[in-house]
């Protein structure tokens, strides 16, 4: 919501995400839309960054099994990088 907030105020500033942790992300189509959606607002200037997340604890809290971060960060870097490099597919 802020980055939407600030490509609707700003024409020139690169919009960049602290870090999406992508082993967190258990609804894939809908974080593809939102990367999307940021990349229409801000016309082209969203650069995304994904992370797998450092602290099991954090993992744990959200209901992820620590042992199977890395597994499903790479599944969905993967998706990502499917949905943006084969648009309309």
């Amino acid at each position: 919501m802020f980055l939407a907030a600030v490509a609707q105020r700003t024409q020139k500033t690169a919009l960049r995400s602290p870090g999406l942790y992508a082993s967190l992300s258990t609804t894939r189509l809908r974080l593809v839309e939102e990367i999307c959606m940021l990349d229409q607002l801000s016309k082209g200037r969203f650069e995304l960054g994904v992370g797998r997340g450092i602290s099991p604890i954090e993992t744990a809290y959200y209901g992820v099994d620590p042992a199977h971060r890395q597994e499903i960060y790479l599944e969905t870097l993967q998706i990502l990088r499917q949905a943006i490099d084969q648009p309309g597919r």
